[in-house]
């Protein structure tokens, strides 16, 4: 999946260790209409992890390229008006700038992609994944 982040990624504590969440969003050509689609992304790779937490990467705004599987649907109602809501969600093996930003807010080393990294064998969710509400969503 390509998008451009919608808040800048953050590092999380999880029951089963550490890991990086970020809404990307989407663009959808369809009908004649653009559409965009939020998607919550869940990394727990040790080198993106690392990549957050020192280099402060994946700002809003950035183009990023996400590998991974797509899971059902994040779901709730809304607190505002109580009309139910959903979010999709991937499981991130890896992720990379794909472009998109000023020459000189582009991190060197972010052209790899964390490839080299251990990849996660693990088909559930690596974290228990937070309740969503209103105030997290970025629309």
């Amino acid at each position: 999946m390509i998008g451009r982040v919608g808040k800048d990624a953050e590092v999380k504590e999880g029951s089963k260790g550490k890991y990086v969440t970020l809404d990307v969003a989407t663009d959808i050509f369809y009908q004649g209409e653009n559409k965009t689609d939020w998607v919550r992304v869940y990394c727990n790779n040790p080198k993106t992890i690392q990549k957050v937490e020192e280099k402060g990467l994946f700002k809003k705004g950035s183009m990023i390229e996400v590998q991974g599987s797509m899971t059902f649907p994040s779901a709730w109602i809304s607190k505002a008006d109580g009309t139910p809501k959903a979010q999709s969600v991937l499981l991130a093996e890896w992720v990379q700038y794909a472009g998109g930003r000023k020459k000189e807010e582009k991190p060197a080393d972010s052209t790899t992609p964390d490839k080299a990294a251990e990849p996660t064998t693990e088909k559930t969710m690596p974290f228990e994944a937070p309740n969503q509400n209103d105030e997290e969503l970025p629309f």
